[in-house]
């Protein structure tokens, strides 16, 4: 109303006069000084920041006066100055007070002013007690408006904003900036109000933006200006004003000097001259950090000196934000550091650290997140006590592939940690000492394989360590000290009808497992069947009798896997049993073998590797005593029930079911120390010469096979050792027979001149077959198979594969093996001339030059052909069924021999 009362309604000056000089009065005594001050005479006040070139204002002082401003001046509506965080300058960047304006309500006549106060300081130091001034509208001095910049009817601001009062100090730290806004207003009747913001404090960091060259001016502490000196060219030096941070081009300590570090500097590099000394700590545990954001490496720490720890303990950081290529550390000389971090504070790539030959390592190495060592550490670089640990953060992973140099092939810690994130193992790796899993995740891919030569820690489940399993490979673990917490081990187990069938033989590599629920569901279904090897009765037992799955064989096996036994399962779906468990890291012993003569498979026993690793095969160092037992084992791969022979060297996959035969009731140990990391299948293999031949159903694309082994410790006739007989419930059956015994492994000491090899076949359901040769060559020798029912023979080595039929009524002593051309049958040879007739060719021995003549039995000479040539050789002929004379005519003289063709 002041303002309608002096303009509007009181026309008359005289009453204005009057009104003018007894208002104010009648005002301040209804209603006390400062009610007026605040809601009418002074209001809100700003302050302008110009922080690298960037001017914005921000309010000093706040009140409840609604009023915009005008011009450059509306700050009414900025962020409170209070609290704010101004970022990051180095000494060279721009950070200014720019202007400061005060807000008040006046008439014409009346003034207003107003005094910023301001100090800065760094927080590692006390507050000041003096502050600096800045004067707007002459304030205090009355003598008028002055710097009034704009105005909107009563409403009146007075400020600038182009000043220069620079605010940056120049020396790395962080800082305080606080300020206080003081306003005045005075009118002509000589009455002063006032109105002053509170005390607000604002903060800053600098960092040096010195990019000068450093070297060491005398013995001191890094953080002393006194110990350093700089250089814009590396030839004119002079005393420093600043310590060397993140921004210094390079940094040299010289010969005869001593730096100790007293912080904890950011720097680009450092080079220890000859001479020169560096003590990465005072009495205070130090941190360096050398980062580096360039793609390639480069040397960014060097030492021709000496360095020392110090007694506060040290650590050195290795790191960088690298994008568009890997930044990589070059160290070298001879650096015995106490304790190392590698990781990354951005960027898309990662940052490694490459060590010198003389590096090496006392107590702990960080790989952390982006971080790696990028080539092989140096020959004893890891101390007796030092730590290669892991800390990736909560989500991340490392991989350890076949290339990583973290986790070394060669130069491996004592103790190895996973604090955080999961470390997956995607390659073969050692652990010499302890592994201890602490917090993070330990992962061991399905194609990896991890010893341990000490104890491992903290295998708590899937929190811990988890060995994997897929329908390619099985990870595979060997401990040689203890194992303190569960592990989860994975086995994959493929569906009836996948490529990978759906009957697998199983074993546990934990105690104490149960069966249930993965694979006796209640109540069963189609497909989703467990099966048990009774050795009492010698037959396979179903869980499918009964409504419960366990009733028939509660007493007998339990409801739990029993460790070295094994177990047939089969599932409807692809499925990976995880066993939860302390994996099994010692022998097993007392394992019974029974031998029941009633039992069609008599002295058959089905075991199962109980670790989570392959076992090498040897007969020698399982068996008990003088116990005759089989010198080949027997695993089972698929629900056709085909099956390959583990001969001597061979390796059982890691948790597999395998058979072993006895010729009495036994016990047998399956030692730890046959424990190797093989695949799935075999990665180890017998130096052994073998010959396959393997029978395939082409009605139900099953398989069986049967093998001949060139071994010199044999006998010709049967021994267990290294002879294995064959599981007589296999069908399709292919096997052969020595001294009345059916042979799936057959070793044989040596190729001797006559040797016949009867090769026996028993069908199952299906009428169409192949028969196929693998290693045909091994022995080094012609190898001819007689199909006896329909008089062909089949020259392997040129000619692998042999189809036929089959009925139920045809004899299993069907074919025979002859190796070279010596043996073959009476129908198909004559004295003088080893011939004979297969798939449309005639085959017959020649040396040199010969004439080929081939005579029925009628005198007609069917054909006369001139042949040349060493050894086997063979010549297409059509020949109706029928006898014939093969004549070969040479210099050395006729030879002459009868063949039948069927």
């Amino acid at each position: 109303n002041y303002n309608q009362i002096f303009n509007t309604s009181i026309k008359d000056d005289f009453y204005k006069s009057i009104i003018r000089k007894v208002l104010p009065i009648l005002i301040i005594l209804i209603t006390f000084s400062n009610f007026t001050f605040a809601n009418g005479g002074i209001g809100y006040k700003g302050i302008y920041i110009n922080n690298k070139g960037t001017k914005t204002w921000y309010k000093a002082h706040d009140v409840t006066w609604s009023y915009n401003g005008c011009g450059n001046y509306q700050f009414y509506s900025a962020a409170n100055f209070d609290s704010q965080n101004f970022g990051s300058f180095t000494s060279t960047e721009t950070l200014q007070i720019a202007g400061f304006a005060v807000v008040g309500w006046t008439d014409g006549s009346d003034w207003v002013a107003g005094k910023l106060l301001y100090k800065v300081w760094n927080q590692d130091n006390p507050e000041p007690e003096t502050w600096s001034e800045i004067y707007i509208g002459n304030y205090g001095n009355g003598n008028g408006a002055s710097q009034v910049v704009c105005s909107s009817s009563n409403d009146r601001v007075v400020g600038y904003d182009n000043g220069i009062t620079n605010i940056n100090p120049g020396a790395p730290g962080t800082y305080n900036f606080k300020i206080q806004a003081l306003g005045r207003m005075q009118w002509s009747g000589g009455f002063f109000n006032v109105n002053d913001g509170s005390e607000v404090t604002a903060t800053f960091t600098i960092t040096s933006s010195v990019t000068d060259q450093f070297r060491s001016r005398a013995t001191g502490n890094w953080n002393t200006v006194e110990s350093w000196e700089s250089s814009s060219n590396g030839t004119n030096w002079s005393t420093s004003t600043l310590v060397p941070g993140a921004e210094a081009s390079s940094i040299t300590i010289i010969t005869g000097h001593t730096i100790t570090l007293d912080s904890n500097p950011t720097i680009k590099s450092l080079t220890i001259n000859s001479g020169g000394n560096f003590t990465a700590s005072d009495e205070t545990l130090r941190t360096l950090t050398i980062a580096k954001s360039v793609a390639g490496s480069s040397t960014t720490l060097s030492n021709s000196g000496t360095w020392s720890n110090g007694t506060g303990g040290s650590t050195v950081v290795f790191t960088g934000a690298p994008s568009g290529g890997d930044a990589v550390h070059a160290i070298s000389g001879t650096i015995g550091f106490q304790n190392i971090t590698i990781n990354k504070t951005g960027g898309s790539s990662n940052v490694g650290a490459s060590f010198g030959a003389s590096s090496s390592l006392a107590e702990t190495l960080e790989i952390g997140s982006g971080g790696y060592i990028s080539s092989e550490p140096p020959a004893s670089y890891y101390g007796p006590t030092a730590i290669l640990k892991f800390n990736q953060g909560s989500g991340a992973t490392y991989d350890v592939n076949a290339t990583d140099n973290s986790w070394s092939t060669t130069e491996v810690p004592n103790y190895i940690t996973v604090s955080s994130g999961t470390v997956n193992l995607n390659a073969a790796r050692i652990a010499t000492g302890n592994l201890i899993i602490d917090g993070g995740v330990l992962s061991l891919k399905s194609d990896a394989s991890l010893t341990i030569g000490g104890n491992l820690t903290n295998a708590v489940g899937a929190s811990g360590l988890v060995i994997n399993s897929d329908q390619t490979n099985t990870g595979s673990l060997i401990i040689n000290g203890t194992v303190s917490g569960n592990a989860t081990i994975e086995r994959y187990i493929g569906a009836w009808g996948t490529a990978a069938q759906g009957w697998h033989f199983l074993s546990s590599p934990v105690a104490g497992q149960s069966f249930q629920p993965e694979f006796v569901p209640n109540p069963p279904t189609v497909n989703e069947d467990f099966y048990l090897w009774d050795e009492p009765g010698s037959q396979w037992v179903n869980s499918k009798s009964g409504s419960d799955p366990f009733t028939f064989n509660e007493g007998a096996f339990g409801t739990t896997f029993v460790t070295g036994k094994g177990y047939l399962v089969s599932y409807a779906s692809n499925f990976t049993k995880n066993f939860v468990g302390v994996p099994n890291t010692s022998s097993v012993s007392d394992i019974a073998l029974t031998y029941t003569p009633a039992s069609a498979a008599k002295g058959w026993n089905l075991l199962g590797n109980p670790f989570p690793s392959g076992l090498t095969w040897n007969v020698t160092a399982w068996k008990p005593g003088n116990t005759t037992i089989s010198g080949t084992a027997k695993i089972v791969k698929s629900a056709d029930a085909s099956y390959e022979d583990i001969t001597a060297g061979e390796v059982i996959p890691a948790m597999n079911g395998f058979f072993v035969y006895t010729s009495a009731s036994t016990t047998l140990t399956i030692p730890a120390g046959s424990r190797t990391h093989g695949s799935d299948w075999f990665k180890q293999t017998s130096t052994l010469s073998k010959f396959i031949l393997k029978v395939i159903d082409l009605d139900g694309q099953t398989a069986q096979k049967t093998q001949l082994i060139l071994n010199p410790d044999a006998s010709a006739g049967f021994d267990f050792l290294y002879d294995s007989e064959f599981l007589p419930f296999l069908a399709p059956s292919l096997y052969t027979v020595v001294e009345g015994k059916q042979l799936s492994t057959n070793s044989i000491p040596a190729i001797t001149g006559n040797l016949l090899v009867p090769v026996h076949f028993v069908k199952n359901n299906g009428s169409n077959f192949v028969l196929e040769a693998e290693n045909v060559s091994a022995f080094g020798t012609e190898i001819n198979l007689v199909d006896k029912k329909t008089g062909i023979v089949t020259n392997l080595n040129q000619n692998p594969t042999y189809s036929f039929t089959s009925e139920n009524s045809d004899d299993p002593a069907r074919f025979d093996l002859h190796f070279g051309l010596v043996g073959l049958s009476e129908q198909t040879q004559s004295t003088q001339l080893k011939a004979y007739a297969s798939n449309g060719r005639l085959y017959f021995p020649l040396k040199g030059d010969a004439t080929l003549e081939v005579i029925d039995l009628q005198g007609r000479k069917l054909t006369q052909t001139k042949m040349s040539g060493t050894g086997l050789t063979s010549h297409p002929m059509s020949l109706t069924a029928g006898a014939y004379i093969v004549r070969l005519r040479s210099e050395t003289g006729i030879q002459t021999a009868k063949v039948i063709v069927k």
